[in-house]
C-alpha cells in the first residue's frame, strides 16, 4: 500500500482501528466530526499560498512561516514534499525544484575607485594619515611602518 499511496498511506494502527470498527458493525471510514484546532494545517489552500509565495526564491522559511502562518516544520514538508522544492545552498540560496539546475551566482566585479586610509587621532585631532597604495595588503610590515610613522608624528605634534 505503501508504494501505491505514498505518505497518504493509512498507518497500521489506523487500519486495525478500522478493522475493529467493522467488527463492531461501524463501516464508515470517515472520522467523526470534531471541534477545535484543525489536525494539520497542510491543507490544499496552504500549499497554493506557499507556491505561489515561493515565486520569490529569495523568501527565508522564517518570513514564509510569518506570511502563511504555519510552523516551519509543516513549511518545510510542504515545500518539500507537495511543490517538490528545496534550498541551494552552494550558490544564491534559493529555493529550486528538484528537476532544475542550480542557480549560477554571478561574481561581483572588483570595485573601482575604493581606496583605504589609516587614520590614528586623539583627542586634539589627526595625529597621522596614510593612504594604503593600490594593489598593496596590509601585512605585519606595512603596519609596523606605519607605527614609526606614528611615532615620528607624535614625537613631532605632541611634544610634551
Amino acid at each position: 500500500m505503501q508504494d501505491i499511496f505514498g505518505h497518504e498511506c493509512p498507518s497500521k494502527a489506523t487500519i486495525y482501528r478500522w478493522i475493529e470498527r467493522f467488527d463492531n458493525g461501524d463501516e464508515d471510514l470517515h472520522d467523526d466530526p470534531r471541534s477545535g484546532r484543525p489536525t494539520s494545517s497542510k491543507t490544499r489552500s496552504n500549499i497554493e499560498r506557499v507556491q505561489t509565495i515561493l515565486d520569490d526564491r529569495r523568501i527565508t522559511l522564517r518570513e514564509l512561516e510569518e506570511r502563511v502562518g504555519i510552523s516551519k516544520a509543516t513549511l518545510h514538508s510542504i515545500i518539500t514534499e507537495d511543490v517538490e522544492m528545496s534550498k541551494s545552498k552552494t550558490q544564491s540560496k534559493q529555493w529550486k525544484r528538484r528537476d532544475e539546475p542550480v542557480p549560477i551566482k554571478v561574481k561581483a566585479a572588483k570595485s573601482a575607485g575604493k581606496r583605504m586610509a589609516t587614520v590614528f587621532w586623539d583627542t586634539e585631532g589627526i595625529i597621522h594619515l596614510d593612504w594604503l597604495p593600490e594593489m598593496t595588503t596590509i601585512n605585519s610590515d606595512y603596519y609596523l611602518d606605519e607605527l614609526k610613522e606614528l611615532r615620528q608624528a607624535i614625537k613631532l605634534e605632541r611634544r610634551g
